[in-house]
């Protein structure tokens, strides 16, 4: 048989995008090899980053917008491919929230020897943007309010976002929300199995039982602001007070993070027309997200003797 009648290897690319439960699915492919490789699949292990293919994403969005890259075709990695051709009767499964970054041309053309299949998490603007802003909280001395990162960081526009990808994967292009009622039996990867490599979850498989990658709660969040202001962060390792902070979450409960419900309807007002066009060409719907009513209760303010009881903790939790 000629090369050009050979079918094509498949490939199954998770793209987030990012605040859509990514970590979650690498965990998941991550515990539980056997049962992707008994099923025809597998997780591959170069490229790999953490849980995810995230150096898979590194080249590809650094060769956006420069006409050299244009002119040369992306190709993957050396080590990456002989693990392809070890494994070439199996279909490899890479995610990266990365990936929503890359140019669909340049993956595309990565993989123009295998027939591609696309699947992203859509997350509604209000979620997305209390997570986002909390993650970045979390992460970075960030100082700013909710508002200004919202003015200066917050642009996602997921109509123009999936015309790009629909463009030049026309028809291997799976688009879910990331709400729980949607997924397939309330979970999220057994949405992905069914929608990416079509699998049914076994009840052999390693769940992920706990939140691998768990957010601050509005109270620890106002901690983790108040030590960015005063530059207590300082005074921690970066990594080790990353891991810590959760921590607090247990012994200092409140409800998560949402946004002023003025920021809410200005966000739903934005992206309606826009999100309107994803809900029909994708959903065959009229709307993309149900919100319901915006009445967020105004947040509990910590206090200072919380705020020192949260320090002492978090001093604790990074000795142990």
């Amino acid at each position: 048989m000629t090369t050009s009648m050979q079918q094509k290897q498949k490939v199954i690319l998770h793209i987030g995008r990012h605040k859509a439960g990514s970590t979650a699915i690498q965990e998941f492919l991550l515990r539980n090899d056997e049962f992707l490789r008994s099923n025809g699949y597998f997780y591959p292990l170069n490229m790999r980053l953490g849980r995810g293919h995230h150096e898979l994403a590194q080249p590809l969005n650094q060769w956006r917008g420069k006409l050299s890259s244009w002119l040369k075709r992306p190709e993957l990695n050396q080590k990456l491919q002989q693990e392809l051709d070890e494994n070439i009767h199996l279909t490899p499964i890479f995610s990266s929230e990365a990936l929503q970054n890359s140019p669909p041309k340049a993956i595309k053309r990565l993989f123009s020897n295998f027939e591609v299949k696309i699947i992203v998490y859509l997350r509604n603007h209000i979620d997305y943007l209390a997570s986002a802003y909390t993650q970045w909280v979390h992460a970075t001395p960030y100082t700013g309010s909710i508002e200004r990162y919202y003015l200066t960081s917050y642009s996602v526009n997921y109509w123009q976002f999936l015309r790009r990808w629909a463009q030049e994967f026309p028809t291997n292009l799976v688009v879910r929300r990331f709400e729980k009622s949607e997924f397939h039996q309330n979970d999220l990867v057994q949405d992905f199995l069914i929608h990416g490599p079509e699998l049914e979850i076994s009840p052999h498989c390693t769940n992920v039982e706990i939140d691998p990658n768990p957010s601050l709660n509005s109270k620890v969040l106002q901690f983790k602001s108040h030590i960015n202001r005063t530059g207590q962060y300082r005074e921690f390792e970066k990594h080790r007070l990353y891991q810590a902070l959760p921590q607090l979450n247990k012994e200092f409960p409140a409800p998560k993070y949402t946004i002023p419900r003025e920021l809410s309807q200005k966000l739903i007002r934005k992206n309606r027309d826009r999100d309107n066009f994803v809900a029909r060409y994708f959903f065959g719907t009229e709307t993309l997200f149900n919100y319901g009513p915006q009445d967020a209760q105004p947040e509990e303010q910590i206090t200072e003797q919380e705020i020192d009881r949260m320090l002492r903790k978090l001093k604790s939790c990074i000795r142990s």
